[in-house]
């Protein structure tokens, strides 16, 4: 059993937006970037959640619009603010996300995945609409663009196994006021080369496979999720109640100052504990 040291420290409350959803300052846009920078920014400021709707629907329209055109594949879109833009190292996947925060503190997810395979046809757009909930059998579920559960996602790691491409994605849900949540999910094509989210390639602490990875720890804590290029993992913050008492109550959960990883082997996501990256 790990020694919980301290379960929670509190660094205060995560920007809504992360850090690496604020990025290109200072780099030329193309007239497409400047429109939708602007009313990203307008979104942001807005005061009243119609005003904030009516701004985000354009924005959905306008943005689906720049993305069903072919050369958009081309676009780098870089300079976007308060939009994530995560690309595989093949370049087939490319994801954005944003959030919607409302006056009670909710958050709605938007964004769109594109698939740019070689072919003819085979460059793709989809709308991701968040209309589901991560519930307690999350794990075992699939989504697909149409009924997908709303995220930030900030890391795609591309993998291939027996011809077939994965896709993994690392991302955060601000859950609730009370409790966030980090993924890590796969994305894959079925037979009819169609994307959908969550496959059992992860293994749990038992040996189980899994479609997904759920993490739920308090709202003010910060969980590290993320790619460990020196190790080939992807290594995260262990969590643990910060009393025994609160052992499943996640609200009361956070980083006990050991980590944990998954290393992929043979199609499949292994967990590894225990995990040392004070001496890589």
């Amino acid at each position: 059993m790990k020694n919980i040291l301290v379960a929670l420290i509190f660094l205060g409350m995560e920007s809504h937006v992360p850090s690496g959803f604020i990025r290109g300052q200072g780099v030329a846009m193309s007239a497409e970037e400047r429109e939708l920078n602007f009313l990203f920014m307008r979104m942001q400021k807005a005061s009243d959640d119609q005003t904030k709707q009516q701004i985000n629907d354009t924005i959905v329209m306008k943005f689906g619009e720049v993305l069903n055109r072919p050369e958009s594949f081309g676009m780098k879109f870089d300079s976007l603010r308060y939009c994530g833009n995560v690309v595989s190292s093949d370049g087939v996947v490319r994801i954005f996300t944003w959030n919607m925060v409302l006056s009670d503190l909710r958050n709605q997810y938007f964004g769109f995945l594109q698939v740019n395979r070689s072919g003819r046809d085979a460059k793709r757009t989809y709308f991701l609409k968040d209309s589901e909930d991560l519930g307690k059998d999350a794990a075992m579920k699939v989504y697909t663009p149409e009924h997908w559960y709303g995220c930030l996602i900030y890391k795609v790691l591309h993998n291939r196994y027996r011809g077939e491409d994965t896709y993994t994605l690392l991302s955060l849900d601000y859950n609730n006021l009370l409790s966030n949540k980090k993924i890590i999910d796969v994305l894959w094509f079925d037979a009819n080369d169609q994307p959908v989210f969550g496959k059992p390639v992860f293994q749990d602490e038992k040996g189980n496979l899994t479609n997904r990875v759920i993490f739920e720890y308090n709202a003010q804590a910060v969980m590290g999720l993320k790619w460990n290029d020196h190790l080939q993992m992807i290594v995260y913050d262990h969590l643990s109640p910060v009393k025994p008492e609160f052992e499943g109550n996640y609200k009361f959960y956070g980083p006990d100052f050991s980590f944990d990883a998954y290393r992929f082997d043979k199609g499949v996501w292994v967990y590894v504990p225990d995990v040392n990256v004070l001496n890589e």
